[in-house]
């Protein structure tokens, strides 16, 4: 290839070297616009970091761990945790004894309740 601008002619050589030196100047206006879109980007990242963070903060209080009442908690109670199952229905359990007296075939002593007497007889 070096033959080859060996054998060119002045003009020649001197429209190749303004084409390189066009081809630099362009390269390096795309180098400076891309650090300067760099440098806004970077700005932006940290505008937007320190947005999130201030949204993070603002989202964990509630009015357990702030002076906020409870009626400004928009996303309501954290969910109680409940105990683990023991596989048994509710209610008395088979098996288990009675709680009642049961009925005998000769009590001891026979009470009467009767009503009482209203005083509006029609």
């Amino acid at each position: 290839m070096s033959s080859a601008f060996e054998s060119a002619s002045r003009e020649d050589l001197l429209a190749v070297i303004g084409l390189l030196q066009r081809q630099v100047e362009a390269a390096e206006a795309r180098a400076e616009a891309a650090e300067a879109q760099a440098g806004e980007l970077a700005a932006a990242n940290e505008r937007l970091t320190v947005r999130v963070v201030e949204l993070e903060r603002r989202l964990g209080r509630n009015s357990s761990n702030s002076s906020m009442p409870p009626s400004t908690d928009i996303f309501g109670r954290p969910e109680k945790k409940t105990a683990p199952k023991s596989g048994r229905k509710r209610g008395r359990q088979p098996g288990a004894g009675g709680s009642g007296l049961s009925m005998v075939a000769d009590p001891d002593a026979v009470e009467e309740h009767l009503p009482m007497v209203s005083l509006l007889v029609v």
